[in-house]
């Protein structure tokens, strides 16, 4: 009797360790995902090839996040996520329908969605109007901080409510009647450091950063009625919140002048349900409430953040100056994954379903999988100092982009085949093309060092109109109706149309 006893608690015992074993291994004696929270280092062990350029990162899969990875599409138009459509992020390749280009009447942030694509439908005449004469002639039309020796505009306005709002480097924003170009507002009192960044809003105010003080600021886009010291009504500026970044992490060793310490924000906020996104040069990317500026949540880099982020199916994607590409949770702000370029990296991405691409200071223009960030290709492009800085933009077929070489070219965007590549700028000592180009049903518009919009054939690269002014173009451009917004390093922002057109209704 006691054998058996023993016997059967034996043979218990095995079953309670082969039931144990079956929950913990798989099949083929793999270990089992579970769902388990993401820490902010990801654990060496867990190693996925990205064999493309011989580099080795931390990966971790969606199963392990345990969120949601299904949010609407974003509307073309405001990027607010109302669209019905969905998707899904998986491990498959297959994309979802390529959405189709509408025109703008309201441009709300750095390439108008937060994915990044720049794309937009504009039947935009050309010639462009090419002579200014005392605001008479009809062709073009311009605003303007008023002292250009002074300043520069970093980055694109934003046209929304019918009015236009653009920073510049001495440390104001400045608002316009859109249509008129009549002045509105101007803050009060110098912020104490340049507007660096693209203006985003939303249906009530205007966000930006800062550099010098790497301020995330918030204003209200109406203002407010006060008097000045004549007695005249005027109409002066209302802050709504501002957010504190910390010093500058990559101030190189043994730098012994303080101001390289300070604060920067380079990187353009995008704005998604209630949400507001960026980098700073404090090595993080930032989640605030925009009501009240208040943190959601921030993620910690090794290196400064210049790119604006890319934001799409719940996923948000950024690089830093490392060269490292993050994907996260955007909701949570949780690592996902993480891809080593081999050479430093400033230029936003642009993400459409399971492809991300990014461009790099190697001259290279990468494709990764959204999925978990393996590299699928890379394109070399004609060395240079400074590589690839801007955001390219896409099509259904093609990806688009040019250099500090001052080339421009076109990919096959799944296979990265070069489909064109031409030379934009003949300016020796400016050719760069680091703008973010912007396309149009047949066109694409782009700014360059040279000081010179450029107006190119989507098909074949080739020049068809170009526009001269005072300074660098280094923004990307903006498109609304028929007209397309140049801001200028000589703190204009010039609203072309085609030559001899009317005037705006």
């Amino acid at each position: 009797m006691k054998k058996n006893s023993i016997i059967g608690i034996l043979a218990v015992a095995i079953v309670i360790v082969l039931v144990l074993i079956f929950v913990f291994v798989d099949c083929d004696g793999g270990e089992k995902v579970r769902n388990v929270d993401i820490p902010e280092v990801i654990p060496d062990e867990k190693v996925v090839d990205n064999s493309n350029n011989g580099t080795s990162e931390a990966v971790t899969k969606d199963a392990e996040l345990g969120t949601p990875d299904t949010i609407p599409a974003e509307d073309e138009v405001t990027g607010n996520g109302s669209s019905s459509s969905a998707y899904t992020m998986t491990d498959s390749m297959e994309e979802p329908p390529f959405p189709e280009a509408t025109p703008a009447t309201e441009w709300r942030m750095f390439r108008r969605t937060p994915d990044n694509m720049g794309l937009v439908s504009s039947d935009i005449k050309l010639p462009l109007g090419k002579e200014w004469n005392e605001g008479d002639n009809p062709e073009y039309r311009q605003v303007s901080f008023g002292a250009p020796a002074a300043n520069y505009i970093y980055g694109s306005p934003a046209i929304v409510n019918g009015h236009i709002f653009f920073g510049v480097k001495l440390g104001y924003v400045q608002a316009h009647t859109f249509k008129t170009g009549g002045y509105q507002w101007r803050n009060t009192e110098t912020i104490k450091g340049s507007v660096t960044t693209s203006i985003a809003a939303d249906d009530k105010n205007i966000y930006f950063g800062t550099a010098g003080t790497g301020k995330m600021m918030c204003f209200d886009q109406k203002g407010k009625l006060d008097v000045d010291e004549e007695g005249n009504e005027i109409l002066i500026d209302v802050k709504v919140w501002e957010f504190q970044t910390g010093q500058n992490i990559s101030v190189p060793p043994g730098t012994t002048d303080e101001r390289y310490k300070n604060p920067v924000i380079m990187s353009s906020p995008k704005i998604l349900d209630g949400k507001l996104y960026f980098g700073a040069f404090d090595g993080k990317m930032y989640c605030l409430n925009t009501k009240d500026g208040s943190k959601v949540w921030e993620y910690q880099t090794s290196s400064k953040v210049y790119a604006s982020p890319a934001i799409a199916a719940g996923r948000l994607y950024f690089t830093n100056y490392d060269g490292n590409v993050f994907c996260l949770d955007a909701a949570s702000g949780k690592l996902i994954w993480k891809t080593a370029l081999p050479k430093n990296t400033v230029a936003s991405p642009v993400v459409f379903g399971p492809r991300v691409w990014i461009g790099c200071k190697n001259a290279k223009m990468y494709c990764l999988k959204a999925y978990d960030g393996e590299i699928l290709w890379d394109y070399q492009a004609l060395d240079s100092d400074f590589g690839i800085e801007a955001c390219p933009a896409i099509d259904k077929d093609n990806i688009y982009f040019g250099d500090s070489s001052g080339h421009f070219q076109a990919l096959n965007r799944i296979t990265g085949e070069e489909v064109w590549q031409v030379k934009v700028s003949d300016n020796a000592d400016a050719p760069a093309v680091n703008s973010s180009p912007i396309i149009t049903d047949d066109k694409i518009f782009v700014g360059a060092h040279d000081k010179h919009l450029y107006v190119l054939d989507k098909k074949t690269g080739e020049t068809l109109d170009q526009f001269l002014t005072q300074g660098s173009i280094l923004a990307s451009p903006v498109i609304i109706g028929r007209e397309v917004l140049a801001p200028s390093y000589d703190a204009y922002v010039y609203i072309l149309r085609e030559r001899g057109s009317a005037k705006p209704e």
